[in-house]
Formats: structure tokens, sequence, C-alpha cells
């Protein structure tokens, strides 16, 4: 058995159990398995520690974690024999989102004063100061 599959196993057994990515990576070690190594699909790139596995998993492959959950306990062998078309997202969802919503406040205050220049330049060119007597 190769040790991406034997770390897809232990994936789901570890979202099963909830436990944290510390304990699954002491179920790894005996495999020879080390997360943050970077030779593994699915695995995060920095070691998360006393993060759950499913917080893990929902942030970064969501269609994995909707799949876990609408699943029962005896189908986890055929969503392994489905692993291959799970996307491990480097940024998470969370984070995206985060994002989303911190550019669109950005975009809404470069409007606001763009309203706020366009005003005070039409206040300017409408009042008397700028006639010559």
């Amino acid at each position: 058995m190769n040790k991406q599959r034997i770390y897809d196993a232990m994936l789901i057994k570890a979202f099963r159990a909830d436990i944290n990515m510390s304990t699954l990576r002491s179920w790894l070690k005996p495999y020879d398995i080390e997360i943050s190594d970077g030779t593994y699909e699915r695995c995060p790139e920095s070691f998360y520690g006393l993060l759950r596995v499913q917080v893990m998993v929902g942030q970064h492959m969501r269609n994995l974690a909707d799949r876990l959950w609408n699943t029962e306990k005896t189908d986890d062998i055929k969503t392994l024999d489905l692993m291959d078309e799970f996307n491990f997202s480097k940024q998470s969802y969370k984070m995206q989102s985060e994002i989303n919503s911190i550019n669109k406040k950005s975009k809404n205050d470069r409007k606001a004063a763009g309203f706020f220049k366009a005003a005070k330049e039409g206040y300017l060119k409408n009042n008397q100061w700028n006639v010559v007597k």
C-alpha cells in the first residue's frame, strides 16, 4: 500500500474521530509519513497543531468535507477510492471570503473618495472665487 493512500485513509479516519492535527501526525509516524514535508497531496503547507482535522478539511477541501458529512462511515472505502478527485486548496475558503470583503470595502472607500473629490471640484467651479474683477 502506498503512503499517499495510507495518508488519505488516516485523514478520513481522523475526520471521523474528530481529533486535532498533532494527533493525526502521531498516527502517521509509524508509517514514516510526515505531514509538513510537502511530498503528499492534500497536506497543508504549515503544521496547525491544535487545529481539528475537521476544520482543516472544511477550510481547504470543502467538497471532501461535504462528502464525509453526507455519507455514513460504511462508505469511507468508496470515499478513499475517490480521493484523487478532491483538490487541496492552498488558500482556505474562510481566508478567501475575508479577502473578498476587504477588497469590497476598499473598492467602496475608493468610490466614496471619488465622489467627494468630484463634489469638491464641482463646488469650486460653481462658486464666485474664480471670477476675476
